[in-house]
């Protein structure tokens, strides 16, 4: 007979997928309690939120969303092989910032690792996860093209007032020594 809890996670896990395209297993082995709830605080800003779940729950999910999507094959075949304690990270619109958060957070605790992520409909494997954790959010690649483009129209703008700039120091120093 089917356990009536395992159901009641199996539709909560399906709901969490379906609200959020883009997510991420976690591997954490004997993280206390007071640091996940530290984690959970900070991607909540982030919008994202952190879940642990059954190994063969999410399986169980994942196989029934991914039937229809030909881009969940290779994550329905790795998630099956998974086997340590996993959490699900499922992550917001702007997904480097909470990605950037975890890292970071898994930097101080050890015992917090990337396992597998599905980000814009792809399979990344943890190294990829960490690569992608540690780029630069969309707003700050924004602020340094903006920077990048400014920056010429500056100089140039500093080079045409340096001559106007220079004689009217010259003709102040000339100024002083003649008032003398």
């Amino acid at each position: 007979m089917v356990n009536q809890k395992n159901i009641t996670e199996l539709l909560e896990i399906r709901s969490l997928l379906e609200q959020a395209s883009n997510f991420v297993l976690v591997k954490f082995e004997r993280t206390p309690h007071i640091k996940f709830e530290e984690l959970r605080k900070q991607l909540k800003k982030d919008e994202a939120k952190l879940r642990v779940v059954k190994n063969t729950l999410l399986s169980k999910v994942l196989t029934k969303v991914g039937m229809g999507n030909k881009d969940m094959a290779p994550l329905v075949t790795q998630v099956k092989k998974v086997r340590d304690n996993s959490a699900l990270l499922t992550l917001g619109k702007d997904w480097s910032k909470a990605l950037n958060s975890f890292y970071k957070f898994s930097q101080q605790e050890k015992t917090l690792s990337f396992k597998i992520g599905y980000i814009d409909n792809q399979t990344f494997s943890s190294a990829d996860m960490e690569r992608l954790a540690q780029l630069p959010s969309k707003e700050e690649l924004i602020a340094k093209i903006i920077g990048s483009m400014k920056s010429p129209i500056s100089h140039l703008t500093h080079a045409m007032k340096f001559n106007t700039q220079k004689i009217v120091y010259i003709l102040s120093e000339q100024s002083k020594k003649t008032s003398y």
